[in-house]
């Protein structure tokens, strides 16, 4: 979530009950293993983009930062597999990207 209360969030993660309307928010953040913890240094480290919605390209600049980059191909992999990884899926097919889904890296 981009706010501490959840309240931007899409109905959807608000009416799927209390484990995806409690999402990680900018004084809580999202915690990760050790070995895939995002790299975040200065120069050429990893880019984290909070998204509030099931399709990452709907609630977030996915697709501008993907563009500047010249991304064609995307490795798509997550949970949720009937509704944010299909719907990552879709969008991304429909905006033109060659899109590869990791079928055992989907819960």
């Amino acid at each position: 979530a981009l706010t501490n209360d959840c309240r931007d969030v899409s109905l959807d993660y608000k009416l799927s009950g209390p484990k995806l309307s409690n999402l990680p928010g900018p004084t809580t953040p999202a915690t990760f293993l050790d070995n895939i913890k995002p790299c975040t240094n200065i120069g050429k480290g990893d880019i984290l983009i909070p998204k509030t919605s099931c399709s990452v390209f709907n609630s977030t600049n996915l697709h501008y930062v993907l563009q500047n980059l010249h991304i064609e191909q995307l490795v798509i992999c997550g949970q949720l597999t009937d509704q944010c990884v299909e719907s990552a899926v879709r969008d991304a097919a429909d905006l033109g990207y060659f899109v590869t889904v990791v079928e055992d890296a989907c819960a």
